[in-house]
């Protein structure tokens, strides 16, 4: 439908809390091993997030798929289980 892209984007700005800058700001504080899963084509949530995120949540490991969009979980399965075992069984 033609308005479907800016209707999804405009209800996905919804989903953000007032308070997301001083939740981000805590990041830094988290230092438990987190992988980072995102999709290169992600319209939602833009992969220069992504790049933030990594660099905020200083023990994490970032992996992005290309050609993948919002639901990498959806969009490649097989990857992404992969990138969840390997991050499981390293130290």
């Amino acid at each position: 439908l033609p308005l479907a892209k800016y209707v999804y984007l405009e209800t996905t700005k919804q989903l953000i809390p007032d308070d997301i800058e001083k939740i981000q700001k805590r990041y830094k504080e988290i230092d438990l091993p987190i992988l980072i899963l995102w999709g290169k084509e992600d319209v939602s949530i833009r992969v220069h997030n992504a790049y933030k995120l990594k660099r905020d949540l200083k023990n994490s490991k970032l992996r992005i798929f290309p050609e993948v969009g919002h639901m990498p979980n959806e969009e490649v399965p097989e990857k992404v289980v992969f990138e969840i075992l390997k991050f499981m069984e390293e130290d």
